[in-house]
């Protein structure tokens, strides 16, 4: 995503400015995010972990993180994101989504 251009600053809300500190959203369609003021509550929202979580996936390779540090269900929910992005993006379906999500993220989604 960095390499195409397409990677979000998710440090700040896309719509107020303020600095993200707590829970927030990514739109699907441009994966800005929104702070937990001013999406009302319409969405889902992902944990304030999830911004370290992606902020640090940038940094290191996967093996390297300690995925202990971190709920499963809310990271799955961060790649469920991601995976819903790329796909709305790049007008794809991948493949091996059904391999990657479990029945269990699919059912948090409301899908």
């Amino acid at each position: 995503m960095r390499f195409n251009g397409i990677l979000p600053q998710i440090g700040r809300c896309s719509r107020c400015s303020s600095i993200i500190d707590g829970n927030f959203i990514l739109g699907i369609p441009d994966l800005n995010p929104l702070c937990s003021r001013c999406c009302n509550g319409r969405e889902r929202l992902l944990e304030a972990n999830s911004k370290f979580f992606f902020d640090l996936s940038l940094k290191k390779r996967f093996t390297e993180i300690d995925h202990n540090k971190f709920d499963e269900n809310k990271t799955m929910d961060l790649l469920f994101t991601m995976i819903l992005f790329i796909e709305d993006y790049f007008n794809m379906a991948i493949k091996s989504k059904p391999f990657i999500l479990t029945d269990k993220t699919y059912n948090r989604a409301g899908i």
